[in-house]
């Protein structure tokens, strides 16, 4: 076999540690009888809070399915932790062949699904030559992938083929892959998996605080524009956009999302002080919305009503920011444009502007999917005529809020469908599995 022919280095420690039945130490808790293992391996951040819809899907179809969670960074493993507190999370900063071939035997997944371009080769082989199904999410053609594929080709390619399924992010990246050689025959455009089961996961948000849209909008009525990508370098900029707003908006609010070091804090803090605006500033010491989960909402009404701006040093909780806003604007200062974060805004019919010169920072994905319903402004100059006309008009606020709506709810039960191979695959590896010898 082809990918065999290329990785006979993996073979030997295999079989070595395959006949000395060397786990020794605790890589993970053997899962019952009863429990089926599924391996899903993420690098970083990003890529768990991407799966995480789907984790959560394959737990409710699945009850007696364990997950074994790998990551590559620590911020990884400490955002897996904290989403799946029964799952088993490790982290595999490298590959490693020996450490992978002890953890294989000891989970003995009877599946594997990689996130985006995390192609461990030793995991893969392993899969291979163990028969077990491996699956690759969002697949695309990125830096990473390039880089692989270019240095490598004689081994990856092979790899790719190797695969159960490969769902590619965009119709680009199917057309990529299959011009540069990869065959696949289960190959198909998924689009982003940060759609999947985002409604319900609005829905299910409203109902664990037995709260409706309506009434947060009661809780918030201001006008709040959540802004992602706020350094020391352009805040200033937004303080003047803000303040020549307020003008047109009286009771607009700011949450700033910095992109800078908590070090920056008082420099910072200094500036607005100077501005005569009221903030509030969320960093590590407010533990009280750190550390809030059922409550962020009540939490955050007052904040909003007695400030003019809240800075956030700190991350997550933006499913929340999203659901009090109004307008989510993304600045220049991002070095990519966060595509999760878009479809979070949209499934609270938040209209989305990107204030970017560069084309490149936006991604293919969003070239193909997002240009209905994200205002690209490269000139920082029509930034504020075009937030004030938007805020101002209501008619046209709520059609465009509409639009972006239907949007998302189409781009979920589009990936929904896109995945029915990897739950139908499942589905027949349980059966097979559940038979009776």
């Amino acid at each position: 076999m082809k990918i065999i022919k290329y990785s006979i280095y993996f073979l030997f420690p295999f079989f070595t540690l395959q006949a000395q039945d060397v786990i020794k130490f605790p890589l993970y808790k053997p899962a019952t009888l009863e429990k089926k293992t599924i391996w899903l391996h993420a690098c970083d951040k990003e890529d768990i809070l991407t799966a995480q819809s789907l984790i959560v899907e394959l737990k409710r179809r699945y009850p007696l399915i364990d997950f074994y969670i790998s990551t590559v960074t620590i911020e990884a493993k400490k955002t897996a932790d904290e989403l799946f507190p029964f799952e088993t999370v490790r982290m595999i900063p490298h590959d490693d062949l020996q450490l992978m071939a002890c953890t294989f035997n000891q989970v003995q997944p009877i599946g594997i699904i990689l996130i985006k371009h995390e192609i461990l080769p030793s995991l893969v082989v392993l899969a291979q030559l163990k028969n077990v199904p491996t699956f690759l999410i969002e697949a695309s053609y990125g830096h990473q992938t390039e880089r692989l594929l270019y240095t490598a080709p004689y081994l990856y390619i092979p790899l790719l083929d190797s695969l159960q399924h490969i769902f590619t992010k965009t119709n680009h990246d199917l057309s990529v892959f299959q011009h540069i050689g990869i065959t696949h025959p289960r190959m198909n455009v998924l689009g982003s998996l940060n759609a999947f089961n985002i409604v319900e996961r609005k829905k299910s948000y409203l109902k664990d605080f037995n709260i409706t849209e309506e009434f947060i909008h009661e809780m918030f009525p201001f006008t709040t524009i959540f802004i992602h990508g706020v350094d020391k370098n352009n805040i200033d900029s937004f303080l003047q956009f803000y303040k020549k707003l307020k003008n047109d908006i009286p009771n607009v609010k700011l949450i700033l999302n910095m992109q800078c070091p908590v070090s920056w804090k008082k420099e910072i803090c200094s500036l607005l002080q100077e501005q005569n605006l009221s903030l509030f500033i969320w960093d590590e010491d407010t533990s009280f919305l750190n550390n809030a989960h059922n409550n962020i909402l009540s939490l955050l009404q007052p904040l909003l009503a007695n400030n003019d701006i809240i800075i956030k040093f700190m991350p997550g909780h933006f499913f929340a920011l999203q659901a009090i806003s109004s307008l989510f604007l993304i600045t220049d200062n991002c070095c990519t444009i966060p595509t999760r974060m878009i479809i979070e805004a949209a499934v609270w019919k938040n209209s989305v502007i990107i204030s970017s010169q560069e084309d490149r920072k936006i991604s293919s994905y969003q070239k193909e999917q997002l240009r209905p319903v994200v205002k690209h402004i490269k000139n920082s100059k029509n930034l504020l005529k075009r937030t004030t006309a938007l805020l101002s008009d209501k008619k046209q606020k709520e059609k465009i809020d509409t639009l972006v709506y239907n949007w998302i709810t189409k781009q979920s039960r589009k990936t929904a469908r896109a995945l029915e191979p990897l739950f139908s695959s499942f589905n027949r590896i349980l059966a097979k599995k559940n038979a009776p010898a």
